[in-house]
């Protein structure tokens, strides 16, 4: 396809954002590199020009420099008398007022391909947009920002919003990039499918994939078919904890929910949640008391609030041993993983967060972060079990599989207690008879529209998780409509 005609879709998305922020009339600056995503910003100036904008375009490169398809369209701006300045020349001394004038600048200065600092008069225009108040619009990725790990190269380009072409950039998810791309959208651009039908990096769930996935109960299922989790959680200082778990695989439609804690743990989920089931153990924490039951459950949850004070490895390492039940590990379970404890043989979900993340593969949160696709890979490989990344757009990972990016989800649920809720839901899916991998995917993407329904409803900051817990039946009937 000729790239000119990429272009002149790419710019027309482009030119859209920029609509939905300014009013025709208004200047707009137009900041543009040398190749091709400095194409693609000289075509929304022309564009702007015809929806009557004023565009001033800024091209950050000596002729030399410039892509073929750069340049032409830099001389079809020339041809109708739209400014384009350069580095020397008339009108490139503007560039700070006009950028500080306009209240929507358009950043395509650097694309994909980016490596490095911005330098020269590229980085002259990343500190013009730097020290504005303008709402900016970035082509591709925002310059500054790589667009694998999300890194900053150096000075970068904060965007309110990014216009991607064809598929989301794994910035969008990870590093400074999660911040930086602001909100994003793809474009279309008109490139066939089968141009890209090869291996990606990962997927982007949506309400139809997991709708579909999800299914619908029948009309005659009982509580004996719709599962029944076992919760081992909670401690003298994390009483909650259970009660939350236990909430989550309720809320997510198991049939029956047992929990296994010490008595002041079973006391507090009697009081909060009557629909389950107790199972106290004795102050030995005897293996023997969980696997004489083994047998009923059809998924269970380990980990949230058990702390990884005696006797809790011990008694996790003697359970697991012989355990057969798919289980979600969390918390304290991950924990105790990380010190050395051999996970059951059973088909298992791991819920990290950074933290727990970093200590299971024996690096820094910082690392875990800055590569969050390279670590929730590393991680399902190393333990052969499907992982979810816990966080901002929550990755799922399973040896063999290609990554899934959740979508849902709010800064709201930056708060206690929503990763005990989180596993108690995946574990009753998996009671309901979805493999751990559908499950993680379905479960993760639930609890996150729940939190956006308590968004909505609360506000975005303030909400506890047990209101998320009680919006998961709310969440899963808004899918179910899809």
């Amino acid at each position: 396809m000729p790239v000119a005609q990429l272009m002149e879709k790419a710019g027309q998305a482009v030119a859209n954002a920029v609509v939905e922020i300014a009013r025709p009339g208004s200047l707009v600056a137009i900041l543009c590199g040398p190749g091709n995503n400095g194409g693609d910003g000289l075509v929304v100036a022309r564009l702007l020009h015809k929806l009557g904008y004023e565009p001033r375009a800024y091209l950050a490169a000596e002729d030399s420099k410039l892509s073929d398809d750069c340049r032409a369209q830099r001389d079809v701006l020339q041809e109708i008398a739209i400014p384009c300045a350069q580095p020397g020349s008339d009108g490139w001394d503007r560039l700070a007022a006009d950028v500080a004038e306009s209240p929507v600048v358009v950043d395509g200065l650097l694309g994909t391909g980016q490596s490095g600092a911005p330098r020269g008069a590229i980085l002259e225009c990343v500190e013009a947009i730097r020290s504005s108040d303008a709402a900016v619009v970035s082509i591709d990725v925002p310059t500054g920002i790589d667009a694998d790990s999300g890194a900053s190269l150096g000075a970068h380009v904060d965007a309110d919003v990014t216009v991607t072409m064809v598929v989301a950039k794994q910035c969008f998810f990870q590093g400074k990039g999660s911040e930086a791309c602001g909100v994003w959208a793809m474009a279309e651009i008109g490139i066939p499918p089968e141009a890209y039908r090869g291996p990606l990096v990962g997927a982007i769930l949506t309400a139809a994939e997991v709708s579909k996935s999800l299914g619908v109960r029948s009309i005659h299922s009982h509580k004996g078919e719709n599962g029944h989790v076992l919760i081992v959680a909670g401690s003298e200082q994390m009483r909650g904890a259970a009660t939350l778990a236990a909430a989550g695989a309720l809320r997510a439609g198991a049939g029956m929910v047992t929990v296994a804690s010490t008595p002041a743990v079973i006391d507090a989920v009697a009081a909060h949640l009557p629909e389950a089931m107790l199972m106290p153990l004795d102050a030995t924490a005897d293996a023997s008391q969980i696997l004489g039951s083994m047998d009923r459950y059809g998924s269970a949850v380990f980990g949230p609030g058990l702390t990884t004070s005696d006797p809790v490895p011990k008694l996790l390492a003697e359970v697991w041993r012989p355990w057969t039940v798919p289980s979600v590990i969390d918390a304290d379970a991950l924990n105790a993983v990380a010190l050395g404890v051999d996970l059951p043989k059973a088909d298992c979900v791991l819920t990290p967060h950074p933290g727990e993340m970093a200590r299971l593969l024996s690096t820094t949160t910082d690392k875990v972060q800055s590569d969050r696709f390279g670590q929730v890979r590393a991680a399902s490989t190393k333990y052969e079990k499907c992982v979810v990344l816990k966080g901002a757009y929550s990755l799922i990972a399973e040896p063999g599989s290609e990554i899934a990016v959740n979508p849902t989800g709010n800064p709201g649920m930056a708060a206690a207690g929503m990763g005990d809720v989180l596993a108690g839901v995946i574990a009753g899916l998996i009671a309901q008879g979805h493999t751990p991998l559908e499950a993680a995917k379905i479960g993760t993407f639930l609890h996150g529209a729940a939190g956006d329904h308590c968004a909505e409803t609360y506000g975005p900051v303030g909400f506890t998780a047990l209101e998320v817990a009680g919006a998961i039946p709310v969440a899963r009937a808004k899918l179910e409509a899809c």
